[in-house]
């Protein structure tokens, strides 16, 4: 998990997270992290639905 570069930041001011390389690319990898958490729960949702299935046969 990345931190956010917020914490501590001398240059951080009122809406600076629109202007802020740092934070959008911060942004971008926490989205993709987000994004592989989502996948990785939906894969096993459906995998236990299957195994449930399987074993109400």
């Amino acid at each position: 998990m990345i931190k956010a570069p917020c914490r501590n930041c001398k240059e951080r001011y009122l809406g600076c997270h629109e202007d802020c390389q740092l934070y959008i690319l911060y942004k971008d990898e926490k989205e993709k992290e987000n994004a592989a958490r989502r996948k990785a729960l939906e894969d096993e949702r459906i995998f236990t639905q299957k195994v449930r299935r399987k074993l109400l046969k």
